[in-house]
């Protein structure tokens, strides 16, 4: 009897193991780099309007270069989705 818990137990615990590794790729999110442009500036309101007029996906996520500078020149507007920004 003892043997069987035991091999039930660590079936459950291999179980919980697989799911915890591979979590990830079922919450996977799609991440757009966004570079940052000095000259022009804008970067991050063009990839958002790009994304906009494309039907953004429903897990983008704009991640901002490490350093860089990003101006607004423009109102940004996210009515019908959730606007996720992150940096390095």
């Amino acid at each position: 009897m003892r043997k069987i818990i035991i091999t039930i137990v660590k079936s459950l615990l291999a179980i919980l193991m697989c799911f915890v590794l591979f979590a990830d790729d079922a919450f996977a999110q799609d991440t757009l780099l966004v570079v940052p442009d000095p000259v022009n500036g804008g970067a991050l309101n063009r990839a958002i309007a790009a994304d906009t007029l494309a039907g953004v996906p429903p897990n983008r996520v704009y991640k901002l270069v490490r350093g860089g500078w990003y101006f607004l020149n423009g109102a940004i507007e996210n009515v019908d989705w959730h606007l996720r920004i992150v940096g390095e």
